[in-house]
């Protein structure tokens, strides 16, 4: 059984609490157990700058929450992010161009190509904030097809590239940390 170790912080901002992804050992927090471990598929297809892991506890079960992963818009603004939350000096505007993205392979229903996203989930994933689902979504610039140019039916804001089967597993084991 395999297992990965998070380490993670726990964080405010925008009024919306989430534990964040450091890659620092020095800000480990309490384990969570996580509802939704096939969102680690990602780290299988992506390691970008313009992303980081979180996790956002349950409302409905205690000592569990739900993987996400924050995209920044422009990836530019994602720079020394991890030092700014390791040292608390992290503000809103840090986060002003990031939202809220699960993983997910996007089958195109024009040409059936299926492709490793970034969507924005359906719902509010938003706690605490009502109104920054709606904002986010007007700073996002949805993606098209780009094998076809058509439509994706979804709110893609990345497109990491053609799927492409694998024969890898998936952690068993999720600890964030």
């Amino acid at each position: 059984m395999k297992t990965t170790v998070l380490f993670m912080k726990k964080i405010k901002v925008e009024n919306t609490e989430f534990f964040i992804e450091t890659g620092n050992a020095l800000a480990p927090e309490f384990p969570l157990k996580v509802n939704n471990p096939e969102q680690l598929k990602l780290l299988d297809v992506y390691s970008g700058s313009d992303v980081r892991l979180m996790l956002v506890p349950s409302f409905f079960k205690i000592d569990y929450g739900n993987l996400y992963w924050l995209f920044w818009i422009d990836p530019k603004t994602s720079d020394k992010i991890n030092e700014k939350i390791t040292h608390n000096t992290f503000t809103d505007n840090d986060f002003l161009n990031s939202v809220k993205t699960f993983y997910q392979i996007t089958e195109c229903s024009n040409c059936k190509r299926k492709f490793d996203t970034l969507i924005i989930p359906p719902g509010d994933p938003y706690p605490g904030n009502p109104k920054l689902l709606a904002k986010k979504i007007g700073l996002s610039k949805f993606q098209k097809c780009p094998a076809c140019n058509f439509g994706l039916r979804q709110m893609v804001v990345k497109i990491i590239g053609e799927h492409k089967k694998s024969d890898s597993v998936m952690s068993d084991n999720v600890v964030a940390t």
